[in-house]
């Protein structure tokens, strides 16, 4: 007969969880915030490498990683005058 606290130990065991390595195009439309063309327009134009597996077009994830971090950062705004303070204001 098992003990109740070997049975407990063994269950507590996290599962052993592998990431995902590509991505058809369907997979990434479902989370990210482009749409087809945008994705297939990437990959037209060489930004976005894809592979091909049989019928099915895929994109490693670290493909897509490296696309999206190639990607213009958008520049912080210049902070704006609080309550009279910044141009046009006499001290």
């Amino acid at each position: 007969m098992k003990s109740k606290k070997a049975e407990t130990k063994a269950d507590d065991k996290p599962p052993i969880v592998f990431p995902k390595f590509d991505y058809t195009v369907d997979e990434l439309l479902e989370v990210s915030a482009g749409g087809r063309t945008l994705l297939y327009d990437a990959i037209g134009e060489g930004k976005l490498i894809a592979r091909k597996e049989g019928r099915r077009t895929v994109i490693l994830h670290d493909e897509y990683l490296a696309y999206l971090k190639s990607l213009p950062a958008i520049p912080p705004r210049a902070p704006t005058p609080v309550d009279g303070e910044g141009e046009g204001v006499a001290p």
